[in-house]
């Protein structure tokens, strides 16, 4: 059988606003992102992500990853990647809705056909 490698997404916490920070609730902790470095995003610039010690625990940047003409954010924590639609995020920010979900992204090996391939039989 041959080998593929297949992007997936599972959620792994959420996002709201509390205060001047964006608040990510995942598995390892509680980790913020300050309002003010969203604009640094929006720049084209990376932000740092804290934790209640206010030590930083990793970065975000923004970027298109699951299709080109959309922008998510994407945050480094611990070696692990997470994703949120940038979308979502500025409508936290604007007060349009409370919650958002933050969805790990995994690369994994499997074996077989890939989801998109067809077979062909003759």
């Amino acid at each position: 059988m041959k080998q593929f490698i297949s992007d997936s997404y599972t959620q792994a916490g959420t996002m709201k606003k509390s205060g001047e920070s964006i608040v990510l609730e995942l598995r390892g902790g509680t980790f913020y992102l300050m309002e003010s470095d969203c604009v640094l995003l929006s720049s084209e610039q990376s932000a740092g992500i804290i934790n209640d010690a206010g030590e930083e625990e990793g970065c975000a940047w923004l970027s298109p990853v699951r299709e080109a003409k959309k922008k998510d954010i994407i945050f480094n924590l611990h070696g692990r990647i997470y994703v949120v639609s940038w979308r979502e995020v500025q409508r936290i920010m604007n007060g349009h809705i409370h919650l958002a979900k933050v969805l790990e992204y995994s690369m994994k090996e499997r074996s077989g056909i890939p989801p998109t391939a067809r077979v062909v039989q003759k």
